[in-house]
């Protein structure tokens, strides 16, 4: 079944340890599951162990996980170096790859023009809500995770952000999972610990 996911989620299972957290569940496209794996969304979904909070703030003591797994989801959120403090606070290894957005006006973060572009796109949701898996849409206020509001610069601009946030890589990857709208998708990984 490995063989069948992009790199980009082999690469979370392979560097994820127990207990973990997957941030930002979604669908779950890893199929990160069993005992010692908890999951987080802005959303509400039908898992085992899934607790609904904002990445911002986790409900979680320090050191709760040996590792935070968060695949595609800093490109979503409002305050990533926040995030990411949260993250290393709850665990000291973070398997985390982000998504190379090239449908914003350019680096920075764009929250209505994401609005404008990607919402309300309810029919990404069908094939979730009919298997029982997506349980609600979180409001469109709150940006639900489908909406992408941050373009990276570059490489060099995580690799700061990560620094900024306490952060050192330790591995780090790029993967081109096919192409979309003709554009080459892009997604960079990272196994981040506290430095």
């Amino acid at each position: 079944m490995i063989e069948t996911l992009a790199r980009y989620m082999t690469f979370q299972i392979e560097h994820a340890e127990l207990p973990l957290v997957n941030l930002g569940v979604g669908a779950n496209p890893p199929n990160l599951c069993g005992p010692g794996v908890f999951h987080v969304d802005l959303d509400r979904w039908n898992y085992p162990n899934f607790i609904q909070a904002d990445i911002h703030d986790l409900p979680f003591r320090d050191d709760s996980f040996a590792s935070v797994v968060c695949g595609d989801v800093l490109e979503h959120l409002k305050d990533p170096p926040r995030a990411l403090r949260e993250m290393w606070r709850v665990a000291p290894k973070i398997v985390l790859t982000t998504f190379m957005e090239w449908r914003l006006p350019g680096p920075g973060q764009y929250i209505e023009d994401a609005r404008r572009i990607f919402s309300p796109w309810e029919g990404g949701y069908e094939p979730y809500r009919e298997a029982g898996t997506f349980l609600a849409v979180y409001p469109e206020s709150k940006l639900p995770h489908i909406t992408h509001i941050n373009q990276w610069r570059d490489l060099d601009e995580l690799f700061e952000m990560f620094r900024d946030a306490g952060l050192r890589t330790t591995v780090w990857e790029a993967d081109s999972p096919g192409v979309h709208e003709g554009h080459s998708l892009l997604n960079y990984m990272f196994v981040l610990v506290r430095r």
